[in-house]
Formats: C-alpha cells, structure tokens, sequence
C-alpha cells in the first residue's frame, strides 16, 4: 500500500493559499489519515510487524521456514508460533497478506512484469503467483494491472 508523510515541523508552517477553506479540508483530512495510520499500527500486534520485517528483505528468495525467522527474532520458533497464535494469526497468514499487499504494490509499477513480481514475491513459477493473487482479488494479475485504480487497492 502507497503512503506518503510528513514531516510534523512541516506540516506546522503556514501554507501560502488564498483559500482558507480549501486549507482546512486538506488538514482535516491530514489528520484523518494520520488517525488511520496510528488506529491500524494500535490493531496489529508487534509481532506480526517484527515478522514483515524480517521477511521484507528475504521474500524473494521464498519465504523462509518459520524456524529460519524465529532464529532471527532471537526467540524459539514454538514462542514465535505461540505469540502469532496470540495475535489471531499464523506465520502462514502473515507471509500471504505480505505478499498480497507487496503485489498490489509492484503491479502499480508498469516497468515490473508480472513475472518479475511473481519472483519478487519469492514464487518460483509465475503460474504459482498467478494463482495465489486470483484467490486473493478473484482476478489474474494483468487484469487487475488493467484496471482503474482505487483506494483499497488496484481495483
């Protein structure tokens, strides 16, 4: 997913506008994202963040067993898989909503193929990747590349 911030000592500049409304709807909204952010950072437990962290630079060499990651986090991979648990999730599911979220990403960039994010994502075969990404929006990879864009996604 895209985002973009600010600096705070920025955003507290006055900006040059001769529109005090068109001023305050922009903050408004500012704060809304920002509100979103830090709602959406409080409901996803630190483990699963110190997880995509350790998969990110990784990923496209396949993910890695969940022992390899553990080992990483300097915990055994039975805490590891108690703390997922405890958060509602599995290493399983973090390693495919990573990869989900990542392919919508790379295929906002027209310079990658599909078959280069497929490798990106760790998938040694393109058809694997092709599969995976219909199971996760219901459509193959170029036809979601196609389609308008959208805030929750590529369509």
């Amino acid at each position: 997913c895209s985002r973009f911030g600010f600096a705070r000592a920025l955003l507290d500049r006055p900006m040059p506008s001769s529109d005090p409304a068109a001023l305050a709807e922009l903050e408004h909204v500012l704060r809304g994202l920002d509100q979103q952010r830090e709602q959406s950072r409080a409901r996803t437990p630190e483990v699963v963040h110190e997880v995509r962290r350790a998969l990110l630079p990784v990923l496209s060499r396949g993910a890695p067993p969940l022992a390899e990651v553990a080992r990483g986090l300097r915990i055994s991979p039975r805490t590891l898989q108690r703390r997922l648990g405890e958060a509602s999730t599995s290493y399983a599911s973090v390693v495919e909503a990573l990869r989900h979220e990542l392919a919508l990403a790379y295929l906002r960039r027209p310079e990658l193929s599909v078959a280069e994010v497929a490798y990106l994502l760790g998938y040694r075969e393109s058809t694997t990747f092709h599969r995976a990404f219909r199971r996760w929006t219901g459509q193959t990879p170029d036809a979601a590349r196609r389609a308008p864009v959208s805030a929750g996604g590529l369509s």
